[in-house]
This record gives structure tokens, sequence and C-alpha cells, in this order.
């Protein structure tokens, strides 16, 4: 199921942006700061906005996550998808 959704996403960023190694990039750097974007609520709810704030930039400084963004990998989309259905779960009301 993602190698198609990973496909159709980059598909529609290069009719937005030329097709390029560097708007590849660029899109991986977009989805690497959407998934902090969608961390940081979570975040916030648990630990405070300050600690929030610096674990959220903490993940899209880490070396390790920057190389992983580095190359044109389908992974990259899981992750933001990832974390929605799991804050989509923590946010549901219990029963």
């Amino acid at each position: 199921m993602w190698p198609p959704l990973f496909h159709l996403v980059a598909g529609g960023w290069f009719v937005l942006v030329e097709p390029s190694r560097g708007s590849a990039i660029l899109l991986m750097v977009v989805l690497l700061a959407l998934s902090a974007v969608i961390a940081f609520p979570g975040l916030r709810r648990e630990i405070g906005e300050a600690w929030a704030a610096a674990l959220a930039l903490a993940m899209v400084s880490c070396p390790l996550v920057v190389s992983e963004h580095g190359v044109l990998i389908s992974d990259a989309l899981l992750l933001p998808l990832a974390l929605s259905a799991t804050l989509y779960g923590a946010f549901l009301p219990s029963r």
C-alpha cells in the first residue's frame, strides 16, 4: 500500500515543482518537517510546550534522520502517516 501512495505523492510533487534531484530531496525535507509538526501537539499534551518543541527540533536535526531523508525512499511518507494514526488513536475518547 505504501509505495503506490508514495508514488502518487511524489508524482503530485513533481507536477508542482520541476522534477529534479533537488526537488526530490526537498520533498523528503517537507515530509520530515510535516512529521515534526504532527508530533508536536501530542508531545505538548504529554510533556509541555517547551519540551515538545525541543523534541520536535531534535527529531528534525538528528543526523540519522537527516541522512535517511537525504535519499528518495518511500519510508519518508510512512513516518507522518504513522504519527497521524497514533495521535488519532490517542485523542479518541475511551469507552
